[in-house]
């Protein structure tokens, strides 16, 4: 199965956008442990721990570092990291809501740079107690390297799925590198599950040699080896076909014709990613992601 090299690229880019959809939508795990537990005291996040600085000190901050409205605000950073959770100990949490941080939060600060990093690291070490303000600096250090290198991947010519594969296993490898194994999977073990899981259901879609249920049957082994929490949140337990919406073709159609615009607009592979996210979750319902990204439109109903 060919692919343009951009469509092979944003195959993992929607398997990684459809995911993060469904960890918007999904339960909150604080919520669920605070029902469950309602002696327990408000977890330790950024938003409760941020030590803020003077205002005098912010100013003076502003004028000798910058001199300019470069400057990135104290206040914006708190923000934009408050969800971070910080353990009994005074350490960060890695999970998905620090993962959640480095891509969203930061970005809401604006564009980055190896200055700009600094100066961020520089306020996060400040507005955080040890040894969660060291940690947190050096996430986003090892996050912005990691963004860098990411960028390099990008290739021209023919791809087919296999090639994508190989462009995930590659940023794994990127992602090990510059965070560490451990820290690695705690960050995106359960993304990179499904954009495998997202891959080998296109391969499987695309196999002209199956028939329709030895291909459903396939498509449930693949779901059984997804980590429950995920199988359970987008794996349909029923046939598509009556799963489908009436206005569904329509809304994929009209789905395709502005997502092939974002891919024709020479947009940089992020910004493509970002908006062919936005355009999932402005055309579909979470429960139906999984659906549209292995939806055939040419299939008989």
């Amino acid at each position: 199965m060919k692919l343009g090299s951009k469509s092979a690229l944003l195959l993992v880019g929607i398997a990684c956008a459809a995911f993060v959809i469904w960890r918007t939508n999904a339960p909150d795990d604080r919520e669920v442990h605070r029902s469950s537990v309602s002696q327990t005291v408000e977890p330790r996040t950024v938003a409760n721990t941020w030590r803020s600085a003077p205002s005098e000190q912010r100013n003076e901050t502003a004028f000798t570092v910058f001199g300019s409205a470069t400057t990135i605000d104290e206040r914006a950073v708190r923000e934009a990291l408050r969800e971070v959770r910080i353990d009994e100990h005074g350490n960060v949490v890695i999970d998905h809501m620090a993962l959640s941080a480095l891509r969203d939060g930061i970005a809401s600060l604006g564009p980055m740079d190896a200055d700009r990093i600094a100066e961020l690291q520089r306020i996060v070490r400040d507005g955080l107690p040890p040894p969660a303000g060291e940690q947190a600096a050096t996430l986003i250090g090892s996050y912005y390297e990691y963004q860098q290198a990411a960028r390099t991947l990008e290739s021209t010519g023919e791809a087919d799925l296999a090639q994508a594969q190989t462009r995930l296993d590659r940023l794994v490898e990127l992602r090990h590198a510059y965070f560490g194994t451990e820290t690695a999977e705690k960050l995106f073990g359960e993304e990179q599950a499904y954009a495998r899981f997202m891959l080998a259901s296109m391969q499987l879609a695309a196999d002209e040699t199956l028939s329709p249920e030895e291909k459903q049957q396939r498509q449930q082994a693949l779901s059984r080896e997804l980590p429950e929490r995920l199988r359970v949140a987008e794996v349909p337990s029923e046939p598509q076909a009556t799963e489908l919406a009436a206005d569904f073709p329509a809304r994929y159609a009209a789905f395709e014709r502005e997502k092939q615009a974002i891919l024709s607009a020479g947009l940089a592979e992020e910004d493509k990613n970002a908006q062919i996210e936005q355009l999932l979750h402005d055309y579909f319902a979470p429960e139906e992601i999984d659906l549209a990204l292995r939806y055939d439109p040419n299939a008989a109903p």
